[in-house]
């Protein structure tokens, strides 16, 4: 069974013209309703219509509303796809998805560095002979600051995943979009100083905490000079068997696709069947400037 977050992700995929045209169907039974109360001499008095007008009004503006709400909400889990190559480097740009031009997909994982998994990881990778990239959180750089220039080492990308994984989703209940911005700023800033720290280089890719996305995390990466990546599917931090993880995820290869998994034993004992079957599919696997048409950029950052 898909996780609920990628079934909600695959109904915004595929939804696109609902997205516009209900708002607008709203309005036109609205409007209808209106004429239908105003004209109807038959229902009562003056009084009783206007009544009955105002509590279809108060439904209709509440069901839009609601709209607007799930539409804001889930608004990080639509695609986002570069069209072509490109040019230059569009810092603040968002994707969801890698140029589906080519048979080929990217590995990313999350959380890292953790030292009691990430070795695994590096010796499944090389003996497959994959590059992937790591999105790093800065508490964890600080307890593990040697396997930073292990990533680049073995010819991988690293990420800014912030520094503490603090979940904006719910600090958008209670914090305003001011402080908001602070706290996104803060946790950003003190994840690439320490990978600065680490090994002297700032990171291109950014991913926010549970793929939490927003016209101010737009705004910031732009700001602060990151691409954001999110994800086409991952689902490794659900309950699953090896065999159920191996087979959601070969389910899921597609030209372009961007597979997120997290540093973690489960993972790693999955990874070996999941790499060998994305092979067998006939795709290769590629790092994310590559998949997104950034990799004669390379020099920019």
């Amino acid at each position: 069974m898909l996780c609920i977050r990628e079934l909600l992700r695959l109904l915004f995929y595929r939804c696109s013209l609902l997205t516009w045209s209900l708002p607008f169907c709203l309005c036109i039974s609205a409007e209808k309703i209106w004429r239908h109360q105003m004209s109807d001499k038959k229902r009562g008095t003056d009084a009783e219509c206007n009544a009955e007008l105002m509590r279809n009004l108060k439904g209709w503006v509440l069901l839009l509303t609601t709209y607007y709400l799930l539409l804001t909400t889930f608004a990080g889990c639509k695609k986002a796809i570069p069209s072509e190559p490109e040019t230059k480097i569009n810092y603040g740009a968002f994707y969801t998805d890698g140029l589906s031009s080519k048979k080929w997909v990217s590995l990313t994982f999350d959380d890292g560095p953790n030292s009691q998994v990430i070795e695994k990881i590096f010796e499944i990778l090389k003996k497959e002979n994959v590059k992937a990239t790591f999105f790093l959180l800065g508490v964890n750089i600080k307890k593990h600051p040697q396997y930073v220039d292990k990533y680049l080492q073995s010819g991988h990308e690293i990420g800014n995943h912030t520094y503490s994984h603090k979940n904006f989703y719910e600090l958008t209940k209670t914090e305003s979009l001011g402080q908001l911005e602070k706290i996104l700023s803060r946790e950003l800033e003190d994840c690439e100083t320490a990978i600065k720290d680490a090994v002297g280089i700032k990171p291109l890719f950014m991913r926010m905490p549970n793929g939490y996305i927003s016209p101010t995390v737009k705004k910031t990466a732009m700001e602060k000079e990151y691409v954001i990546v999110n994800w086409t599917f991952g689902c490794d931090w659900h309950k699953n068997s090896k065999e159920e993880l191996v087979r959601k995820y070969l389910k899921s290869v597609e030209p372009g696709a961007i597979f997120l998994f997290h540093e973690k034993k489960f993972t790693a004992e999955a990874l070996p069947e999941i790499i060998s079957g994305i092979k067998k599919k006939g795709y290769e696997i590629v790092t994310l400037r590559e998949i997104l048409g950034l990799e004669e950029n390379k020099s920019t950052d």
